[in-house]
């Protein structure tokens, strides 16, 4: 059927009521339809439980980076500090190579004493005087040595004991000393001096020309046993150390020859001039030494010992040391030994414990026996590798 324009019903909109009916009855769906249900708008338990998963292991990884990044800023930050203290240490130790040192009018006067005497009582003047003269300049030699140890040992303590040390070498102790002593008294009776301590008078008394405060930062400083004496701080808050003369350890710095032997005579201490702390070194005989000085001699130079007691006496060849400034690391734990603090009138750089075997496992700077897995972990100016 065609309305007035001549166009039909059925496919301009006037569709037949048939056509009509059946659009309008519900549409019927299968059973394998998809149903036009309600919108779900929650989460199954297993979706909640694998989006809580996804994200704990994102958060696992996001917080294992940040922990190592932290721990290796903590390890830049030491390295950093470490290093600034090294190079100010190292300025002032370096300088007694060429330090003038005054020993005791005495030393002098016993020793020109005995040239007298020993002259006196030959029957060839001339040839005496030639001896003489000899053991008189090795002798000298020996009390400036000596005399340089004192001062490093005065000026550059890592032990209160060093502050408490009388020289016996030296004309009077140097003005640093005093300084160092004053600071002691100012402190609890109970508090004495740690290493960390003693290092942190070292450089801001010693180093710097006075200007070493300036270097350093507040977060560099601190007091970790709040006995008024402040330390040097690594990036775990703990105080930083040191020992002045390391001889026991073995680095970069401090190196070994390829039989184990320290390299004395290629690298021989670089303060003993005319290289009087050596094996080799038998003269003067030790009945020409003054009592003033050939005490001191014999205990910190010629009767170097593998023993306390023992038929082999042999003088290990001095060799040149680097002081050690060190951290802990994350455990806080050195585990590094400093010997010779019971024996307060040492100025042995080289002298090991006394009631061990003489070997480098018993010298300042050494592992703590059994311990040498808990040193792995230290930062040092040394670099150190066990």
């Amino acid at each position: 059927m065609k309305n007035q324009c001549g166009m039909s019903n059925g496919k301009w909109g006037m569709e037949p009521e048939r056509l009509r009916a059946e659009r309008a009855l519900p549409i019927q769906h299968s059973a394998f339809s998809i149903g036009t249900g309600p919108i779900r708008t929650g989460l199954t338990l297993v979706e909640l439980l694998i989006t809580m998963a996804i994200m704990a292991i994102i958060a696992a990884a996001i917080l294992g980076t940040a922990a190592a990044a932290i721990e290796g800023a903590r390890e830049k930050r030491t390295q950093t500090l470490i290093t600034k203290i090294h190079t100010l240490i190292l300025e002032r130790y370096n300088s007694y190579e060429t330090r003038r040192v005054e020993v005791k009018a005495k030393i002098i006067s016993d020793i020109d004493a005995w040239v007298a005497s020993f002259v006196a009582g030959s029957s060839n003047p001339q040839q005496a005087m030639k001896e003489a003269s000899k053991a008189r300049g090795e002798m000298i030699a020996d009390a400036r040595l000596l005399g340089i140890r004192e001062l490093m040992k005065k000026e550059m303590p890592d032990r209160v004991e060093d502050i408490l040390y009388v020289p016996q070498i030296l004309a009077q102790p140097p003005q640093l000393a005093f300084a160092y002593d004053r600071r002691r008294l100012q402190l609890p009776a109970t508090a004495g001096l740690s290493q960390a301590e003693c290092l942190y008078l070292v450089v801001m008394n010693a180093t710097g020309d006075g200007e070493a405060r300036t270097l350093f930062a507040k977060q560099d400083i601190g007091d970790t046993d709040d006995d008024g004496a402040p330390e040097f701080i690594d990036g775990w808050g703990n105080p930083i150390g040191w020992i002045r003369w390391p001889a026991g350890v073995t680095s970069d710095l401090q190196p070994r020859n390829p039989d184990g032997t320290r390299p004395g005579e290629t690298d021989h201490d670089p303060f003993d001039l005319y290289r009087r702390d050596s094996p080799t070194v038998v003269t003067p005989n030790l009945g020409y030494y003054p009592a003033s000085l050939r005490s001191v001699y014999e205990a910190n130079m010629r009767n170097r010992m593998t023993r306390a007691t023992g038929a082999n006496m042999t003088h290990q060849q001095a060799y040149r040391l680097v002081p050690l400034i060190y951290s802990g690391g994350p455990d806080g734990e050195s585990k590094l030994q400093l010997t010779g603090a019971q024996n307060g009138d040492n100025i042995d750089p080289y002298v090991a414990n006394q009631s061990e075997s003489y070997v480098d496992g018993t010298q300042s700077g050494a592992p703590v026996l059994d311990s040498v897995q808990l040193t792995k972990d230290n930062i040092t100016n040394h670099l150190i590798e066990y």
